[in-house]
């Protein structure tokens, strides 16, 4: 018999061998038994031999077994016959999931660890909150001076000067028994906002002015009373202070120099001794000897040394110190370096923790500090800045005045003034400005090694205005 021709030859290989899968029972389809069928036609599985586990009807383990033997070797023999016949069969079993690895149980050094760790973070995180919070607590004890005058007509150039911040800073001397306290130096410090030098401009106390009318201070409540202070000419500029407070002060610098000041700190020298008691003592360090003509040896050794008592009273108040320019600029230095250290003991590191230190500390504090504008922290960083007027970063000029006149007052010179307090507000190179008043004698030996080169802390963060 002829096979038909579309038949593939005996023996032979089909032309187009493709890629087939076959069922796991070799593709045979197993045959139904007659006798198992119902009457409908239906195969009925067998049943005899077969045990089923008590209370159900699913299969046993032993045939679940055999199942999967079964199947096992049909899927070898399809494979197999496939192979023979040149069928490529597609690859059908799956890799098993590996099962998952448990994770490492922590022990009780890990959890011991990990507790100390968060009772560490939460004593640091307490300790800074309370420190905050005894900051606060010790800044409230500044007395508010209620000195700035921003909307003034006295100021020149406000767009100019906008940003920049114009400090004055005053101290006032001790009560005698035949005066009252008295200011001790005058100074604007000025920040410009562009992150330039610090400028400290000194006004000389027995400058001549033509005094405003102000309100009468009160120095022992720092308050103002309704009873006007009578406008004055031709009378010196420590009066305006005297008289008028800080407010007084501040509308006259105004008027002088056309700066805005935009924050007020002042200095009672008389609180100094008990102020620095509080903390132990002010840590000061002095280039050279601090011999003072009237006072005597203030400091007689250079270098570093630790003020209590009457020695930091004349330290403050030494105005006849030899070698010095001017009065006015060792002042500042030295009254600042003891503001410096003061505040920095007492708010620095641990400081602040130590309560009992605090609480001695805050009443004499209210009682050496008025300010305008200003906080603790602003009121150290410019102590820190301006205890060295020769570091880096800073630069020192006077009002530049002539000789006395008739009434004994120091007449200002316009025409130098003018360019000097302009160079300020627009934070211009400073012009030359001559000494009118001889220098003092020369200056002992400068012992520079023995102090620790300062350099001035970058301008302070002032709040906004």
């Amino acid at each position: 018999m002829t096979p038909p021709d579309d038949a593939p030859p005996r023996g032979g290989r089909p032309d187009n061998p493709a890629t087939t899968v076959l069922p796991a029972g070799g593709g045979r389809r197993p045959r139904a038994d007659p006798e198992q069928r119902d009457g409908d036609g239906a195969p009925e599985p067998r049943t005899a031999g077969r045990s089923t586990p008590a209370g159900g009807d699913g299969p046993t383990d032993r045939e679940v077994e055999a199942h999967t033997r079964a199947m096992r070797i049909d899927e070898t023999l399809t494979r197999l016959t496939a192979a023979h016949a040149g069928v490529t069969l597609a690859v059908t079993d799956r890799p098993a999931v590996e099962p998952a690895v448990p994770a490492p149980r922590r022990g009780p050094a890990v959890i011991a660890g990990r507790l100390l760790a968060g009772a560490v973070a939460l004593l640091v995180l307490a300790a800074t909150a309370f420190g905050w919070g005894t900051k606060t607590w010790l800044g409230s004890a500044v007395r508010d001076a209620a000195a700035l005058d921003p909307s003034s007509s006295a100021v020149v150039d406000a767009a100019v000067q906008a940003g920049d911040e114009n400090v004055l800073v005053v101290a006032t001397e001790p009560a005698t028994e035949t005066a009252e306290p008295r200011a001790s130096t005058v100074a604007v410090a000025h920040i410009p906002d562009s992150g330039g030098p610090v400028t400290v401009l000194a006004f000389p106390l027995d400058l001549e002015i033509n005094r405003p009318p102000c309100e009468t201070w009160d120095a022992a409540t720092a308050s103002y009373r309704e009873e006007p202070v009578q406008a004055e000419a031709r009378t010196q500029l420590v009066s305006a202070l005297d008289l008028g407070g800080p407010r007084c002060i501040t509308r006259v610098v105004q008027q002088l120099s056309g700066l805005s000041i935009t924050k007020y700190v002042g200095i009672d020298l008389a609180a100094v001794p008990a102020l620095t008691d509080a903390v132990g003592g002010a840590e000061v360090c002095v280039p050279r000897p601090v011999l003072d003509d009237v006072l005597g040896p203030v400091v007689p050794d250079a270098g570093p040394n630790r003020l209590e008592g009457v020695r930091v009273a004349d330290f403050v108040q030494a105005g006849e110190v030899e070698g010095e320019p001017s009065a006015e600029y060792g002042l500042i230095q030295r009254q600042q370096q003891v503001v410096a250290a003061v505040l920095d003991s007492a708010v620095s590191g641990t400081a602040l923790l130590d309560v009992g230190r605090i609480m001695a500390l805050r009443p004499v504090l209210g009682d050496a500090v008025v300010a305008d504008g200003a906080g603790i922290d602003q009121v150290l960083a410019l102590a820190m800045t301006l205890r060295r007027l020769d570091a880096d970063g800073v630069r020192y000029a006077a009002v530049p005045v002539g000789e006395n006149n008739g009434r004994g007052n120091a007449v200002m010179r316009d025409t130098v003034a003018a360019a000097l307090f302009a160079a300020v507000r627009a934070d211009q190179p400073l012009p030359p400005t001559p000494p009118a008043r001889a220098p003092g004698p020369p200056a002992p030996p400068r012992a520079r090694s023995r102090c620790r080169s300062s350099t001035p802390r970058p301008a302070p963060d002032w709040p906004a205005r």
